[in-house]
């Protein structure tokens, strides 16, 4: 994914540089991220840390005719989205149940955010009933039913998260 010139990839991204010369051919190709030395470009990269880098990188051929130093800047997103509910009303606590109770009328909201990427989709399943695209909030229960609500929230990147609950419904 490209945004603003700047490409967000995962640790998991393999990047590869590659170089031609039809005169003398090329000797070797050489990158650099950040303030690191510079190293031989022997094998597809992968940047882990999180955050911001730049890749330098330049070939040079057999005669030592180097060209110009280019430069990609990528944005390594290893966070998966944070998923988060609320309710239309305050649920009340069940201590007994160690679980939220919630009136037939209530709306359930989901909610995933993202810090560095978008939002590609938020699915859920309720009481282990086919997955669903969220597109709305979540209401019309069956009063005096325990529910279980399994929710996935994946990034543009394919960084997932996944969370279950369990509530009543009065």
């Amino acid at each position: 994914m490209t945004e603003n010139g700047i490409v967000f990839i995962t640790a998991e991204t393999s990047l590869v540089l590659g170089a031609s010369d039809s005169e003398s051919g090329v000797k070797l190709v050489s990158y650099q991220v950040d303030d690191e030395a510079p190293s031989a470009y022997t094998r597809p990269l992968k940047i882990d840390r999180h955050g911001p880098h730049t890749i330098g990188y330049f070939a040079t051929d057999r005669v030592n005719n180097r060209e110009s130093r280019k430069t990609l800047t990528v944005f390594v997103d290893n966070t998966p989205p944070l998923i988060t509910l609320s309710y239309s009303v305050n649920p009340k606590m069940d201590a007994e149940k160690n679980m939220a109770v919630i009136p037939e009328s209530a709306l359930l909201y989901i909610e995933a955010k993202e810090m560095d990427t978008a939002i590609d989709k938020i699915t859920y399943s309720l009481n282990g009933e086919k997955t669903q695209l969220y597109r709305k909030p979540l209401s019309n229960f069956t009063p005096g039913e325990t529910l279980t609500l399994k929710i996935s929230a994946t990034d543009r990147l394919g960084n997932q998260s996944e969370k279950e609950i369990s509530f009543w419904v009065e």
